[in-house]
């Protein structure tokens, strides 16, 4: 038997963040598979079953793309500084609260990279994904309890692939590679080292992240070509990031209900803005976070590999990317001549030295051409491993599963809530007695740079998700046993009831 138990308000609501753990949207890949690794007898094989290669040999995915599977979803922070229109500024702050879904497909096979002279061929493998964002921002009561389906309310769509690339010989590692196509007109191409696996089963370090001194984000705008680790490059607006007053340069422009809080609980503030991770810091700030695994991708060259990965990149659409203009070449004459007049017919000269073709440099002319250029980005994946703490709602007989959800601590910016199949093991479960279920977990934190007006803009995305499907566990065997008084089974209700913020 099946039974959900948690919480919910007094009309029978779901109690916020339970209800963005709805289904992700899907992303369906069967049938199809890269054949690379696979001989002539297995492909025909394969050919000959319904359904195509999808029930053949697959290849394996690798560490840490193996941790992600299915479907997931949470809740984060999204801002950004984008362009505006017209003569009074030239720039609008946004600061949502967002509630995001990612579906991973299976194994997409392996694909061959055929090397040339002393490079070998290569297989990559990989993962197809589709993202989706939505603005929660409720500016009346000042928290994120807008919902996700109300109408305008899509922040973000994005396809796209995550590959895990062996070594070539000129860059020395294995690496993952992360490309998403966005619909403002942009995709990207990025690309950083595969993390270091540790002698755990997960392969993670120990503990939670370091967001307070380690993973911190600079969302401050600073000039084009400077640079952003030098704190007096970056530019404080100080109109825009005062909340206590309203802001018609600023989206939403009233954000007054989110300071009037308890400063304990305020889920938009002047230090979120300018680092957003602190939403990461306070989800996780309540969870016994067991070990974590972490890797970054660029879309420039990783500064963690002094460049050994080379490649990657955005690319913009002609609107977004700005004017474009062909420059002087060394060999051009900057000073123009008057040509001589000359009145005698003269036998054409053949020149048969070669000449050198004209360069065109395609580099932005201007920034003021461009409309938000996303000019680089950098994103990094943290995947946890949680321990939480259930109580079993009924006594539970040896095999039998139930549907159960922890209660969360009380935090700002709550992790969202992970469902457990539990299934009682031998001797059974107590009526309400606490067990330890251990679930995974997926952060991120991820800044695109665009440019605009002379400067660089951050727009800095951060998010805690978790399955959507319940994850299976099978506690320790108790030593007492369930009481006599235990109620009886609560029966199956209609659909998933909530289990705490």
């Amino acid at each position: 038997m099946v039974v959900s138990v948690g919480q919910n308000t007094a009309s029978g609501a779901t109690i916020p963040p339970l209800n963005i753990t709805n289904p992700a949207p899907g992303l369906d890949t069967k049938g199809f598979l890269f054949n690379h690794g696979l001989g002539e007898t297995q492909l025909l094989n394969q050919l000959e079953r319904p359904g195509g290669p999808a029930g053949g040999p697959q290849a394996a995915l690798q560490f840490p793309l193996s941790h992600f599977k299915g479907a997931w979803s949470g809740n984060g922070f999204n801002m950004l500084w984008a362009p505006r229109p017209g003569n009074e500024s030239d720039n609008t702050l946004i600061a949502q609260l967002t509630t995001e879904q990612w579906t991973f497909s299976p194994t997409l096979g392996g694909v061959r990279n055929r090397g040339l002279e002393k490079q070998d061929d290569i297989t990559v493998t990989g993962l197809a994904y589709l993202q989706t964002v939505q603005n929660v921002t409720n500016t009346d009561k000042g928290d994120g309890s807008r919902l996700s389906s109300t109408f305008g309310s899509g922040l973000h769509f994005e396809p796209g692939l995550f590959l895990y690339v062996p070594k070539a010989r000129h860059d020395g590692v294995d690496s993952i590679v992360r490309m998403g196509t966005i619909p403002h007109g942009t995709t990207i191409n990025a690309q950083g080292p595969v993390p270091v696996k540790t002698g755990t089963d997960f392969g993670g370090v120990a503990g939670k992240p370091d967001f307070q001194n380690k993973f911190i984000v600079n969302a401050l705008p600073f000039p084009i070509g400077a640079d952003p680790a030098n704190p007096k490059n970056r530019i404080i607006f100080d109109e825009e990031l005062t909340l206590e007053r309203k802001n018609p340069f600023r989206e939403p422009e009233d954000l007054t209900k989110f300071n009037n809080a308890d400063p304990k609980v305020r889920l938009i503030t002047r230090d979120i803005i300018t680092n957003p991770n602190i939403v990461l810091a306070n989800a996780v700030s309540g969870l016994n976070v067991l070990e974590n695994i972490t890797f970054e991708v660029f879309t420039d060259l990783s500064p963690t590999t002094t460049g050994a990965i080379t490649g990657g990149g955005t690319t913009n659409i002609s609107f977004l990317h700005g004017r474009l203009a062909p420059q002087p070449t060394p060999n051009d004459d900057p000073k123009p001549k008057t040509p001589a007049v000359d009145t005698k017919p003269k036998t054409p000269a053949v020149d048969t030295k070669p000449k050198t073709p004209a360069v065109v440099d395609t580099r932005l002319i201007t920034s003021g051409s461009a409309n938000a250029r996303a000019a680089r980005m950098s994103s990094r994946f943290w995947i946890e491993r949680v321990e939480y703490e259930l109580t079993v709602p009924q006594t539970m007989s040896e095999g039998e599963s139930l549907l159960i959800m922890p209660a969360l601590k009380h935090t700002p910016h709550e992790p969202p809530t992970p469902k457990f199949m539990i299934t009682a093991p031998k001797g059974g479960l107590a009526f309400e007695s606490k067990i330890k279920a251990v679930g995974t977990q997926i952060q991120y934190s991820q800044v695109v740079d665009l440019e605009f007006a002379s400067l660089v803009w951050p727009h800095a995305s951060v998010a805690t998700l978790v399955p959507t499907d319940a994850q299976p566990w099978t506690p320790e065997i108790q030593t007492k046993k369930a009481p006599a008084t235990a109620p009886a089974p609560v029966p199956v209700p209609q659909k998933p009831v909530g289990g705490g913020k």
